[in-house]
Parts: C-alpha cells; structure tokens; sequence
C-alpha cells in the first residue's frame, strides 16, 4: 500500500509543477486556466463525503483503486486538450478520482496494523515515503527544458510527464487492487450506500474541530504567501525562497520516522502539544527576525515541528473511529481540512494589504495554539482508549 502511495505522490507533484504552465503553452488563457485547476478541487469536496461513504459500504480497495484508474485516465487526457469544455470534463474526471482514493487510502492504512503502536509505525512510514518521493515529482517538472534542448517541440515536451503520472497512477491502482488488508465493511448489501458514520459521531466531531482550527491557522501562511512575504521583506527571489522549502521537504519526510518514538516517550497528547505549541511560538518570532537565513532556519524547523505528529494524530484519531466507519471519518477530516484553509489566503492578503505584512504571522500563531490547546482538552481522555 505504501509502495502505491508512492507512486501517487510522484504523479501528483509531477503534475503540480507542469499543468499551468502546459495549459498556457497549449494556448489557454490564464482565466481558462484558472477555471480548469478550479473544477477538480470543487468535485473532489463535493465527493469527499459520498466517496467515503460508498468505500465503507462496497470495499475501500475497489473504491480506492478506481479513483487511482479515473486519475491515470484524467492526467492522460491532457495530452490532447481539444477545447475548454473537454478539459473542464478531464479536471473533473480527476476530482472525482482523488475524491475516491482519498477517502479510502487513510482508512486502509488503518486497517493494515492491529495496534495503536503499529499503526502508528505504519502511518509515519507512509508518511516519509510520500514526502520523500514526491522530491522526484517536483524534480520531473524540470524535464520538459531538458527535452526541449534535444528537438521536442514546445507542447510535446510535456507528455512524457503526462505519461508517466498516468502510468504511476494505473500501477498504484493496480498494486490497491493486489492488497491482502482485511477491510471492516459489512458487505453483501448489509449497510446503507450513503450512511453517515453515526457510531464515531462524537469523536469525529472533536476531530473536525481541532483539524479545522489548525488548517485555518496554517492556511493563513501557504507557501506561496511566505514567498510573497519573504520576497517583499527581504527582497529575494523565488530561486532563493525555493531553497528552504527544498530542504525542509527533504528533512520532514526522514523526521516522520522519528513520530513513533517520539509518540512512545510523550503519548500522542503530549507529542502534539509539545512539537505544535513550540511551532507556533517560532512562527511567532519570524516577523521579528532581521535576516532571510535566520527565518529560513526558524522557518524550516517550525515547517518541521509543526507536521512531525501529523501521522500520528490521523493513527491516534482513526484509532478512535469505529473500524466500520473509518473510511467517511477521514473523507470528513479531509473535507475539513481543505474547507477551513480555502478562505485562509484571501484574509492573509487583506491583512498584509491594510494592517500589516507582519500581522498574519501573529494571527495564525495564535490560532494554531488555540487548536493545541483544544485537543488536549478534547481528547486527554482518549489516550487510553485507542483500538
């Protein structure tokens, strides 16, 4: 499942880099651009929920594997963008798909370890291979220059990159398909299609709360927003601003090995309280620093402190859930995640337009503390309790 995963990150990241600027070469405008990268996002929330739902009734590895085959075919498909309205169906095409692969991928990890210790091992091992191999995604964006100097034309650049993220995403369908998991899902017709996730109602809802305050906190400073703030207080530019997000990726994805240890010795409460609550204090302290290397140094290790128990807050919650319903809780957290960040940049853009460059820094901090402070009280009781 994790070699899968992999493969996922890699078309991702490949993809992430490319799509814009192929779409712009290939003769769209940037507000046609903007309307095609907007229509995956919009399905993909809109199929969150059901697509959970429908895992947890039918079987995740299906689920999960035909999401992965609808995005190989969507990310083909941009190979040959007739017009406007057939890239609106091929966007959509891969919303849809990630809408399916994401709300049953987390479930499925859960699945495959029968201890909290485990899966918490599970969960930072997953989480290190992704982030590490998503570096070679973002290292594929630079291919199409590099075939451009031996005599492909300007479009045709790009398809080899196009051709393999779709390829990566059918072998990741098919290695879902391959999985020996048992999956808890009653089967045979026995529960409803669309059935909410009444038994986890409680925890799930505790969840989304503390979730959605730290993604509000975090959305606040995307990177492309520190970019623009490290551009405009620093005046550096993107080759340079680029360097520390680089080297920050690289570090996270080996420190996620460390999350299971380091759950061992703190719990998993006192892991999210100590490495967030000293991760908001530095973002804090960033607007006061006066030089670009030494916020690139605080920066990195806040980027890191702040992400470290993220695996093993999705094994503590999933843990939680009951097993027959894990697939619709984490399309819900999933769902929470990308909804409370959405509106995050345009209040960020208000407040370094009219109160100051700096204020966004404080806001967000204060938020992300807020959300520590909210699930050590929701869920100091539960330590004990995980499945």
């Amino acid at each position: 499942m994790i070699a899968a995963q992999a493969f996922v990150s890699i078309a991702v990241n490949a993809q992430s880099v490319i799509l814009a600027i192929y779409l712009s070469k290939a003769g769209y405008s940037e507000i046609d651009i903007g309307l095609i990268l907007t229509v995956s996002p919009i399905v993909t929330t809109l199929m969150l929920l059901p697509g959970g739902m429908i895992a947890d009734a039918v079987g995740r590895k299906k689920i999960s594997a035909l999401g992965l085959a609808l995005g190989a075919v969507s990310l083909a498909g941009y190979i040959y963008p007739v017009n406007l309205y057939y890239l609106f169906v091929i966007s959509g095409i891969g919303g849809l798909g990630s809408a399916l692969y994401g709300g049953s991928v987390t479930a499925l990890l859960a699945d495959s370890a029968p201890t909290p210790e485990k899966r918490n091992l599970v969960f930072s091992i997953a989480a290190s291979i992704t982030t590490l191999t998503g570096i070679i995604g973002f290292l594929a964006g630079g291919v199409p220059n590099i075939l451009r100097t031996y005599g492909f034309g300007e479009t045709a650049s790009y398809y080899p990159i196009f051709i393999l993220s779709s390829g990566s995403l059918a072998i990741a369908s098919i290695l879902m398909l391959m999985l020996k998991v048992g999956e808890h899902n009653p089967g045979g017709g026995s529960r409803a299609l669309l059935k909410l996730p009444t038994k986890s109602y409680n925890v799930i809802l505790k969840s989304t709360l503390y979730v959605g305050m730290l993604f509000m906190g975090a959305g606040l400073l995307a990177p492309s927003l520190l970019s623009l703030w490290l551009y405009k207080r620093f005046s550096v530019e993107e080759g340079l601003i680029s360097i520390p997000y680089a080297i920050s990726q690289a570090i996270l994805g080996i420190s996620f090995l460390a999350s299971p240890a380091i759950a061992k010795r703190f719990g998993t409460i006192g892991t999210v309280v100590l490495t967030q609550s000293i991760a908001a204090a530095m973002l804090a302290s960033i607007p006061l620093i006066p030089s670009f290397l030494a916020v690139s140094v605080i920066y990195m290790a806040m980027r890191i402190l702040i992400n470290i128990p993220s695996p093993i807050i999705r094994s503590f919650i999933l843990g939680l859930v009951d097993p027959s319903e894990r697939a619709s809780a984490s399309s819900i957290l999933a769902l929470t995640t990308g909804l409370s960040g959405a509106a995050m940049p345009a209040v960020t853009g208000f407040l370094m337009s009219k109160v100051s460059l700096e204020s966004p820094f404080y806001l967000a901090s204060s938020i992300i503390l807020a959300s520590v402070l909210t699930f050590y009280v929701l869920f100091k009781q539960y330590e004990s309790e995980v499945r």
